[in-house]
């Protein structure tokens, strides 16, 4: 412990070592430093920026064509209000209950595919924070972590996001159902907001490809990040975990070309209702369709057996003009409020008939367009 002076308005206080004290600096654990370091998402996202190769980086932060689908997702989340209730004191719940299971918030963790390419073995740590923090945690069929692998690590949290592989009946689709269902996962989500590839000038531009190609600018990014280049040597490379298996290989072990290869060729994102019917009939517990945008295709969910919806538009990575999934909520909730074909009550057909006639104009008096005109007011 010291004792420090101030000499201009002649304060004693003293100090610890242990950080005690007031001020939104004034703590000393590690949690506490991580926030003074990233007090923001951008503090977060500049610090990103600069541990990450730029084909990383640009991997998770590019949408398609101009970015403007990506520039108006933010924009939508940054203009979302809160109105806050005062007057309750009492502890604060910020817990939700969603398909029989409970989550300490209402937010859960997106899939992305390929998550190996933005920050090696990046499915295992966001499984472990969401054991942690008691959220959903949603893998997708291009992780770099199996299903069983991710299922040892965050239990009933792990939700999995199917992409369909029509070949053979889509024989491969259904063993990863199974295998999911295996491993205790409690929802699948089927993806259908990606039928075709998308164009990502960022991704174009820095060449990127699984496996990577080498050449002096994708050599001279992993020297300047160390840290991203340690974390790929210890986990070797980015890989499809979940895939490898049904790759066929004389000698067992398919390298990460041939399984690229094959992801490829079979991988298709849309899936029919037929299909979403199908796979309804053999997974036992919750389902749900993502990258609904349009309240026809709510109903033809409910229709074909979800148990809920995942407004979205792919994070502006699948369609620059696609609009932001909160747009396309408030619509879908308003179409589904609204009947087809509104009846006309008595009481609208009483004041259709006493709209007055417009009348004649006089002198000096200002006429609206499309407006009656009346005479005067009675008294």
């Amino acid at each position: 412990m010291s004792r420090r002076s101030d000499p201009l308005h002649g304060l004693t206080w003293r100090t610890t070592r242990s950080g005690a004290g007031w001020g939104p600096a004034s703590g000393r654990s590690p949690e506490a430093l991580r926030r003074r370091r990233f007090p923001t998402m951008a503090d977060l996202e500049r610090a990103a920026r600069r541990r990450s190769p730029r084909f990383a980086f640009d991997f998770v932060a590019g949408g398609t064509g101009d970015d403007r689908g990506a520039a108006r997702n933010r924009a939508a989340l940054d203009g979302v209000e809160i109105v806050p209730r005062y007057g309750r004191i009492g502890p604060v719940d910020t817990g939700v209950e969603l398909f029989g299971r409970r989550y300490e918030v209402p937010i859960g963790i997106a899939p992305t595919g390929n998550d190996g390419v933005a920050w090696p073995d990046a499915s295992r740590r966001l499984a472990g924070v969401a054991a942690d923090a008691g959220l959903p945690y949603v893998t997708g069929t291009l992780a770099s972590a199996s299903i069983e692998d991710l299922a040892a690590i965050c239990g009933d949290r792990l939700w999995f996001q199917l992409y369909g592989m029509p070949r053979d009946d889509h024989r491969v689709s259904i063993d990863l159902v199974r295998r999911a269902e295996a491993a205790g996962a409690q929802v699948l989500v089927l993806a259908l907001d990606a039928p075709v590839r998308s164009k990502r000038p960022r991704d174009l531009r820095n060449g990127l490809s699984v496996p990577f190609r080498p050449s002096p600018r994708l050599g001279a990014q992993l020297a300047l990040h160390p840290a991203w280049t340690r974390a790929a040597l210890r986990s070797r490379v980015p890989l499809f975990a979940n895939i490898a298996r049904y790759v066929p290989d004389p000698h067992g072990q398919p390298g990460l070309g041939a399984v690229a290869g094959f992801v490829q060729r079979e991988l298709r994102g849309g899936l029919s209702w037929d299909e979403v019917r199908r796979f309804r009939a053999i997974w036992p517990r919750a389902l749900v369709v993502k990258g609904v945008l349009h309240p026809d295709d709510a109903r033809e969910a409910v229709d074909a057996g979800a148990d809920g919806v995942l407004v979205s538009n792919h994070g502006g990575r699948q369609s620059d003009a696609a609009p932001p999934g909160d747009r396309r909520a408030a619509g879908r909730r308003r179409g589904r409020r609204r009947p087809e074909h509104r009846p006309v009550r008595q009481r609208d057909r009483q004041r259709s008939r006493r709209r007055p006639r417009a009348g004649p104009r006089r002198p000096g008096r200002i006429q609206r367009p499309g407006l009656p005109h009346r005479a005067g007011r009675r008294r």
